[in-house]
């Protein structure tokens, strides 16, 4: 059975999580996957999320928390590099992501995909991005 690349897995996660479908984007990641933000070190919040339903309840409180923040993506002024690798499983993103107000923040996200699901993310992020995403984690406690 052939399954999609490790690219097209993310961008069509990407293009369901810009639609606001976390049902749809939370559909990509496998049963046992895990979403990780490594150089999130905020007290007691967490870090790493294990299994689709865990993930999909980190989505839904981004999207709750971003919409309420009136936080906003420039697309225009952000750009995107994705890398396939000699890992027929793993792709990398770099992004730069403008974000309306808080400014510009670039980081990196190593996926890998295995039968056509996302099993592992890790996304290392700095910037404006870590100040949005630690707030939103501290009021979804």
């Amino acid at each position: 059975m052939t399954h999609p690349s490790p690219r097209q897995v993310w961008e069509a996660c990407v293009n369901a999580a810009i639609t606001g479908d976390i049902a749809a984007q939370t559909a990509f990641y496998a049963e046992d996957a895990v979403l990780e933000f490594p150089f999130l070190f905020a007290d007691g919040l967490p870090n790493r999320f294990e299994g689709r339903a865990a993930i999909g309840e980190f989505f839904a409180a981004m999207q709750s928390g971003v919409g309420a923040t009136g936080v906003r993506v420039d697309r225009e002024n952000s750009t995107l590099t994705l890398h396939d690798t000699t890992d027929p499983e793993v792709l990398i993103a770099e992004i730069e992501l403008a974000v309306e107000p808080a400014g510009t923040s670039r980081y990196v996200q190593v996926v890998r995909v295995r039968d056509g699901q996302i099993v592992s993310m890790r996304d290392y992020f700095a910037g404006a991005v870590t100040g949005i995403v630690t707030g939103i984690l501290r009021e979804a406690r």
